[in-house]
């Protein structure tokens, strides 16, 4: 449905929905940026570096925010986990009226039915240091990347790293 209204909006873009690590890119691009996405691919975080890397122009930047391991970060995903387990031990009729009432009628059932998604997939929390190696191996400007931390405004997300990058 995102990329169906992205198209509408801005019609002369290009936009490719599927595995990020299987698609070859037929061009190099001049900015690569994610939104809280790449912590749930099951590849390496260094191996999504290194796609990165290559898909980008000879001066082109990189600009994701990605989860961070911190106390906040540890206990919404200890949440997620129990949300799992009561899916699993009360199933799905259980599920749906608890989010239901969690979310006071405000969603549908399609909506809580994709919640199981983040229920499922449990982000790669990283550090700081982590992801300065993983640019580095990658072959970003070491004197280009910025790590910033962003705490999160909502109470059941993750914590999160600002992370920027230029590949000369």
């Amino acid at each position: 449905e995102s990329i169906l209204f992205a198209k509408n909006k801005f019609p002369k873009s290009h936009f490719y929905l599927g595995d990020y690590m299987e698609y070859s890119f037929p061009n190099t691009y001049e900015i690569v940026f994610s939104e809280s996405t790449l912590h749930y691919f099951e590849k390496s975080f260094f191996r999504i570096m290194q796609k990165i890397y290559s898909n980008l122009s000879e001066n082109g930047e990189m600009i994701v925010t990605h989860g961070r391991i911190s106390v906040k970060s540890l206990f919404v995903n200890f949440l997620r986990r129990m949300g799992l387990l009561v899916f699993k031990i009360a199933g799905e009729s259980f599920f749906l009226k608890l989010g239901n009432l969690i979310y006071l009628d405000r969603y549908d059932e399609k909506f809580l039915r994709d919640q199981l998604v983040y229920l499922k997939e449990f982000p790669r929390l990283l550090t700081k240091k982590v992801i300065e190696k993983a640019l580095v191996d990658a072959g970003f400007a070491k004197e280009s990347i910025q790590v910033y931390s962003i705490p999160s405004t909502s109470f059941l997300q993750a914590d999160h790293f600002f992370v920027y990058a230029k590949k000369s």
